[in-house]
């Protein structure tokens, strides 16, 4: 029923975009993408490509120690839906928004540093766990746990250009 649904309303959007009825900018989820990209301002498309690194749940103190994002900046983002709050300080990017704000993270100046910046901030999150080996071990399991999965998913791929030049 429901698959009978998606495909109706999918032969209804082709019809559309062929008899070129939906403005350009609806076309397709790339063309949304880049359309309400092109409305941000600078900075924001900027911060925007740079999130783009985080590829899970991520603090405040992560975007800003990664990023430089002002919190103007992360803020404009949420309004914007391009980000989501998850709980208080912390954020989260929709996998396909992800994916494009990827694609233009490349063409920022500073790329490199970004993805050496996000390496650094999670191994030293772990390294400043002196908790671990202490009375409340929980505590800094917890804080590590929460930030883990986006440590484990990006780091490895720019463990070995942390150090480089």
């Amino acid at each position: 029923m429901l698959r009978a649904l998606f495909d109706a309303d999918a032969a209804r959007l082709e019809s559309l975009r062929k008899r070129k009825l939906l403005p350009e900018r609806h076309r397709s989820l790339r063309a949304v993408f880049d359309y309400s990209r092109k409305l941000l301002a600078v900075e924001e498309q900027a911060a925007l490509a740079q999130m783009a690194v985080f590829r899970a749940t991520f603090s405040r103190e992560a975007a800003q120690a990664v990023t430089n994002v002002a919190l103007p900046q992360l803020a404009g983002l949420v309004n914007k839906s391009l980000l989501r709050t998850v709980a208080p300080g912390r954020y989260a990017m929709h996998e396909l928004v992800r994916q494009f704000a990827a694609e233009s993270l490349h063409s920022v100046p500073d790329a490199q540093e970004v993805e050496r910046r996000h390496a650094r901030y999670y191994l030293n999150l772990v390294a400043r766990q002196e908790g671990l080996f202490g009375q409340a071990p929980h505590k800094a399991v917890a804080q590590i746990l929460q930030e883990l999965d986006d440590a484990v998913s990006y780091t490895h791929l720019t463990l070995p250009t942390i150090y480089s030049v």
